[in-house]
């Protein structure tokens, strides 16, 4: 990514901000997401709220460098990732609100289409930043070990089911990178994918391309 010099204010200045955070042992990687999504939401509220484990960015990483698909719930996910991925690892994309679809058994069209998708590509990287009932299907998937994904990103705002869909992917045991409480949006999903492409392809240049557990 390239950094511009009011970028690199606006870092400073997280960063003294959230000097505190970073005493508290954050992995760079993680610190990384952090930062980025506060700089793209304004909110500070984030540096609490990622839940995700280093190792589970090292397994993203070489998920990405092995270019396996990419499934993501809405066209603004797609239109947000898709610029970065061409230029690094050009893994695949499909976007389930692009598929046509029609509702069936008390499903909306864009989680029918996420079904289809999780079950031609059940060990996809998974992004959902806006569709619950996406989410929803593809956790009914995942429990009925119909899918493993090698990644899920979810950051879908989750106000009236008092955080039961968040924290049914925090009880899996499937890599994920999700937030606690109330917030979320496709704008964060977005940023921490493409914060997370950036890293591992930081990495894969470093070692001359080749594909291994990235250290991320």
């Amino acid at each position: 990514m390239t950094t511009n010099r009011n970028d690199l204010l606006s870092f400073k200045f997280i960063d003294e901000k959230c000097a505190l955070l970073q005493q508290e042992g954050l992995s760079f990687a993680k610190y990384e997401l952090v930062r980025q999504v506060i700089r793209q939401t304004g909110d500070w509220e984030y540096q609490s709220l990622l839940c995700c484990e280093t190792k589970t960015l090292q397994m993203g990483g070489a998920a990405l460098a092995a270019r396996i698909p990419v499934i993501v719930d809405v066209l603004m996910v797609q239109a947000g990732i898709i610029t970065l991925l061409e230029k690094t690892f050009v893994n695949p994309v499909y976007c389930a609100q692009s598929l046509y679809s029609r509702r069936h058994k008390n499903k909306s069209p864009i989680a029918v289409s996420m079904e289809m998708l999780a079950q031609r590509y059940p060990e996809a990287i998974f992004i959902l930043g806006q569709d619950q009932e996406s989410l929803l299907t593809l956790l009914d998937l995942i429990e009925a070990n119909g899918v493993q994904p090698a990644l899920v990103i979810a950051t879908i705002p989750d106000i009236l089911n008092d955080h039961v869909v968040k924290n049914r992917l925090q009880n899996s045991l499937v890599p994920h990178i999700s937030l606690a409480g109330t917030k979320g949006n496709a704008v964060v999903a977005v940023t921490i994918f493409n914060t997370l492409v950036d890293l591992a392809w930081q990495l894969y240049e470093q070692n001359d391309n080749n594909l291994i557990a990235l250290s991320i």
